[in-house]
């Protein structure tokens, strides 16, 4: 193997595993979303790239909703808000287009 093989390869594992470590923590607003558990004993509420900001909750005419900032819309359900507060003090929301897992609101006061 040649010498310059073997010195990039250690450094693309590096690379690899640092981003997973990472991949949790949102690179705006520095959320962390690696110690929030789904209300339902799901597990965690992060699946590594579905967790991100969200604006608070507001009204429309069919309901409470809660939109990401690519503007996708997502109906509340108060029975997925966290126990524990997030980090920013920011809303998030972590799950797919097709259903949300978690909504993670900031402390209250």
């Amino acid at each position: 193997m040649r010498l310059a093989t073997r010195l990039a390869l250690p450094l693309v594992v590096f690379g690899a595993l640092a981003g997973a470590v990472f991949a949790h923590v949102d690179p705006v607003t520095g959320q962390d979303y690696r110690q929030f558990q789904r209300r339902d004993g799901g597990g965690d509420c992060c699946e590594w790239y579905d967790c991100r900001p969200a604006s608070a909750p507001f009204i429309e005419p069919d309901g409470e909703k809660i939109m990401d900032r690519a503007g996708n819309k997502y109906r509340f359900d108060a029975g997925k808000v966290v126990t524990r507060p997030s980090d920013d003090g920011s809303w998030h929301i972590c799950g797919d287009a097709r259903k949300l897992k978690c909504i993670i609101a900031p402390a209250e006061g």
